[in-house]
């Protein structure tokens, strides 16, 4: 598999996905939004989420994204294990993520082997991927893998605060009933985004 181009071409989903219209919203607080609209590439919803952090840009970036060397599994309980499987080249690279269930037990665990890459400059991090194969890693049976069509963070310095971007397109697979998936995922990612910044605050008086 060409894994950069895989990349590549999730990356050019994502951002496109960034600038759609026709997203319904879901939820909506002072610091962030949560939208949904479905995929026409998986048998899913999408969401879009725009969150206002007060928080440096670098903290950020360690603290939200779902990739190896991340800091998210310090805050998120739903994450049970991210591991790196290979270095592509210095920017793109292969992993694998165990989550916890999710919802109070309505989503059981999961795992996804996916690509990812990071792009950085001085007021912007992009961080992108999508779900790959990899002979490495088998399908555990323990566990539902689900499919990662597209995820990106688009991590900006703003106004002294961060913006941070996201889209999550994610077949979770098994046999969760779509209506119970659709009423469950912006309530699951509100309260994470609730706890993310309540661990932002912490980090920063630290």
């Amino acid at each position: 598999m060409d894994y950069k181009k895989t990349v590549e071409d999730a990356k050019a989903r994502g951002l496109g996905y960034l600038s759609d219209e026709d997203w319904k919203l879901c939820k909506s607080t002072e610091q962030f939004t949560i939208e949904m609209k479905a995929s026409k590439n998986l048998s899913c919803n999408m969401l879009r989420m725009r969150i206002t952090a007060d928080a440096p840009l670098r903290l950020c970036q360690e603290t939200i994204t779902l990739i190896p060397g991340s800091r998210r599994g310090e805050w998120d309980p739903d994450v049970r294990e991210i591991k790196l499987l290979e270095n592509v080249d210095d920017q793109t690279f292969l992993f694998y993520v165990h989550t916890n269930s999710i919802g109070k037990g309505v989503i059981s665990p999961r795992e996804f082997v996916d690509v990812g890459r990071v792009e950085e400059s001085e007021d912007q991090v992009l961080v992108y991927g999508c779900s790959v194969d990899h002979p490495a890693i088998a399908s555990d049976e323990k566990y539902v893998r689900g499919v990662n069509g597209c995820w990106m963070h688009r991590i900006t310095r703003k106004d002294g605060s961060t913006q941070v971007e996201s889209i999550i397109e994610s077949d979770m697979k098994g046999w969760i009933p779509s209506a119970m998936l659709n009423s469950t995922l912006p309530a699951v990612f509100g309260q994470a985004i609730n706890n993310w910044m309540e661990f932002l605050k912490k980090e920063q008086k630290s």
